[in-house]
């Protein structure tokens, strides 16, 4: 049986700190992007390294920390929240990107079956649609 070892080292392969003003910060999309060679990279992207199967690791574009607002991060809580998975109350109320939420997240995206390890726009957006749901 092989063994997964979850990285949480978040890779910045491009300047992820462009002015908001210049730069979209958020997306509609529920579909996960994912290279397979870093020369695929995009410039003003961030990318970490994401389980997508059990075998695989691959780098996976994510939202970018200096994108992670408090009301974003809430907004996920509050559903993760809603769907039925724990964070702690200290993370909640700061707003924090802490161990409980990304727990909570990595267990959404793996009962979702997407890639689980990163922050990005696929899994917010199903996320909100789910919690829409229930």
């Amino acid at each position: 049986m092989k063994q997964v070892v979850f990285i949480t080292l978040i890779l910045t392969l491009a300047a992820c700190g462009v002015s908001k003003q210049n730069q979209s910060i958020s997306n509609t999309s529920t579909e996960q992007i994912f290279l397979y060679d870093r020369s695929e990279a995009k410039p003003g992207k961030c990318y970490q390294e994401v389980i997508k199967e059990l075998d695989m690791v691959v780098m996976s574009e994510v939202i970018c920390e200096s994108q992670r607002t408090k009301s974003l991060i809430n907004q996920v809580q509050n559903n993760l929240v809603q769907l039925g998975y724990v964070i702690k109350d200290a993370e909640i109320v700061s707003g924090t990107y802490g161990d409980s939420t990304k727990n909570a997240l990595t267990g959404f995206q793996r009962d979702e079956n997407l890639a689980f390890g990163g922050f990005d726009w696929a899994t917010v957006n199903l996320l909100k649609q789910k919690a829409k749901q229930d």
